[in-house]
């Protein structure tokens, strides 16, 4: 009897072992799988990386090559774009705004060089060309009282651009702006006039003005405007 039970008890170690030695080698051969995943995982990982950074850099420099070969191109070739800007940029143009401290019905008219900070009174012509010369003029009833004191003489609203040149001293008048504004308080009137005119080198442009200056706006913004500039250049 005493054998038998002896049989049973090693029968039952040895049952144990086998089965500890199998979870064993099963733990070792997942460890083993996940070391393998986890290599493969590490290496597309830094593949991506890699073709990543090759991308950047790809682009980077195909960006790179575009710009210096614009560069070379532009250098080479100025865009006609270019040259017409250039040539633009090169015609004359004036815009001139009253001087507010000019003396009332001052003829002719005195403007403000915004170059110089100066007061002018005529506009001159630095080259032959067909040129686009305009005047605006702003105007309001003053006070309630104006009308009763301009009855007979009207509340007509009159402007000229005229030109004087240095071999024929009386003026010559381009162009008369003529309108008329309702003797009611308040009334306002802007009255604007634009001609082409061909004009000589060293024509001068003045404005000469009929109205009371008593109705001229001096003092909204833009209201009283005189300018021009060059359309087409003539030959001398």
């Amino acid at each position: 009897m005493l054998s038998d039970v002896s049989t049973e008890v090693i029968s039952t170690d040895s049952v144990t072992d086998l089965r500890q030695e199998e979870m064993v080698i099963t733990l070792l051969r997942h460890y083993q799988t996940m070391r393998r995943q986890e290599t493969r995982l590490r290496l597309a990982t830094g593949f991506m990386i890699l073709m990543g950074l090759a991308a950047v850099f790809f682009f980077h420099y195909q960006k790179r090559n575009s710009a210096s070969e614009a560069g070379i191109a532009a250098q080479n070739e100025p865009s006609a774009q270019a040259q017409h800007d250039a040539r633009q940029k090169k015609k004359p143009s004036f815009y001139l705004t009253p001087d507010k401290n000019q003396t009332k019905n001052m003829k002719p008219m005195q403007w403000l060089n915004h170059t110089t900070t100066q007061a002018v009174q005529s506009i001159w012509i630095p080259t032959n060309g067909i040129y686009f010369v305009f005047l605006q003029m702003s105007h309001r009833i003053p006070d309630t009282d104006f009308c009763a004191k301009m009855a007979k003489k009207g509340t007509y609203l009159t402007a000229s651009v005229v030109r004087t040149r240095e071999a024929y001293p009386e003026p010559d008048t381009l162009f008369i702006s003529k309108d008329s504004i309702p003797c009611t308080y308040p009334n306002f009137r802007s009255v604007y006039a634009g001609h082409l005119i061909n004009l000589m080198a060293n024509d001068k442009l003045e404005v000469m003005v009929d109205t009371s200056s008593e109705l001229i706006d001096w003092f909204i913004k833009k209201g009283v405007v005189f300018g021009g500039y060059l359309i087409n250049r003539l030959k001398d």
